[in-house]
């Protein structure tokens, strides 16, 4: 009886291990995935709806106009694709690290912050965007 009692037991653990796996596993996608769309809408050109994907304090201390200067020196503008080396979280904090695809082909390494709010994964830094290594 008790070896049928641990054995319930143990295959609990297993489902809640599991279970925070899967969790996890598809916390890191939504990540990436709301990355790349934030991404996407700056390539597009749809500026307004991309600052609206920024973080609350973000947008108070980087006004539009700011904004918009900081997409085209970071060369977010000409985004096309991203390899993500590294994509993790903690709590409501994100960070991607990896390569930016360009338009023309030309790659350089980025490495953005993002904050959850409102159950979507929002832009709050970015750097080393734009140092592009194959020009």
């Amino acid at each position: 009886m008790l070896l049928r009692i641990l054995g319930i037991f143990g295959l609990g653990g297993i489902f809640v291990a599991g279970g925070f796996f899967v969790s996890a596993e598809s916390g890191r996608k939504k990540l990436e995935n709301d990355t790349n769309v934030f991404l996407q809408l700056v390539a597009d050109g749809d500026l307004k709806e991309a600052y609206e994907r920024t973080g609350e304090s973000f947008r108070k201390v980087n006004p539009f106009e700011s904004f918009q200067t900081m997409m085209r020196v970071f060369r977010l503008d000409e985004y096309a694709s991203a390899e993500w080396d590294k994509r993790g979280f903690e709590g409501d904090s994100g960070l991607m690290v990896g390569t930016i695809t360009t338009k023309e082909g030309k790659t350089f390494p980025a490495e953005l912050n993002m904050i959850e709010e409102e159950d979507t994964w929002r832009l709050a830094g970015v750097y080393k965007a734009g140092e592009s290594s194959t020009d």
